[in-house]
């Protein structure tokens, strides 16, 4: 989190009440500010937890702020600032082995509605990364399934949420060869320059709302853009071909 401003856009959004406010963030500042953004109208926050293996976070993130994401964690649990979801982005040979751990970790948290593990297939942004690194996580879904003592569907991206026998909830982000992905998704992102993006993986559809902005037009004008955004949207986004890497060993 590295928005200084971060509780002023926090106090400005929660004045309009919305029903949900939720923030994704890799944990920076937020043992200072947790009461604050609660105070201010956030509501539950999701924060990225590659690893819980410290040279493996370091390298995942390339950052040092390992134990400070881990105190990020317990403070939005403890101003209520929940669930808090713990991102776990899958890496094939390098974190997929930590999976059961992460899920006795959100266990110790108190799992259930605290704390949930949040399972995000790598998408393919970088090709030869996503050669390397890229996880299947169909396998997985079966495996959860079978061990689940309910599954429920979430209407968000048409998600699977797997709740275990020790409580913990688990959620597979599959958006890699996924057409529900796509159809069930409701959310229309903004980059940080100003346009509409109507898919994540595509950067080639956006549409500009900050020029109609600053020219001064209507709040239909800029309405009108996004209606245009939402109807550019596409059920799947365009695949890039992909060969798989060999299989390589990582520490």
């Amino acid at each position: 989190m590295t928005r200084h401003d971060i509780l002023e856009i926090t106090q400005k959004l929660g004045a309009l009440h919305p029903d949900d406010l939720a923030m994704t963030t890799n944990g920076t500042r937020i043992e200072l500010v947790a009461s604050q953004l609660k105070e201010a109208g956030m509501k539950r926050l999701n924060i990225s937890l590659h690893s819980l293996k410290e040279e493996r976070f370091k390298w995942i993130t390339t950052s040092v702020r390992y134990e400070e994401t881990l105190q990020a964690i317990r403070a939005a649990i403890d101003v209520g600032l929940l669930p808090v979801k713990l991102n776990m982005v899958l890496m094939k040979d390098y974190n997929t082995d930590e999976i059961w751990d992460m899920v006795r970790y959100a266990e110790s948290l108190g799992g259930g509605d605290v704390a949930i593990v949040q399972l995000i297939e790598l998408v393919p942004i970088d090709v030869e990364f996503y050669r390397r690194f890229h996880y299947d996580p169909t396998g997985l879904e079966s495996e959860l399934k079978a061990k689940a003592v309910s599954v429920k569907v979430r209407d968000l991206q048409n998600r699977p949420q797997y709740t275990l026998p020790n409580g913990v909830k688990v959620e597979i982000v599959k958006p890699v060869h996924n057409v529900s992905f796509c159809i069930a998704n409701n959310r229309m992102r903004i980059t940080h320059d100003g346009k509409f993006r109507p898919c994540l993986m595509r950067d080639d559809n956006m549409v500009d709302f900050l020029k109609v902005l600053r020219d001064g037009s209507s709040d239909e004008a800029i309405a009108a853009q996004f209606v245009k955004s939402v109807w550019l949207r596409e059920p799947f986004y365009r695949l890039p071909e992909v060969k798989p890497a060999p299989t390589i060993a990582y520490k």
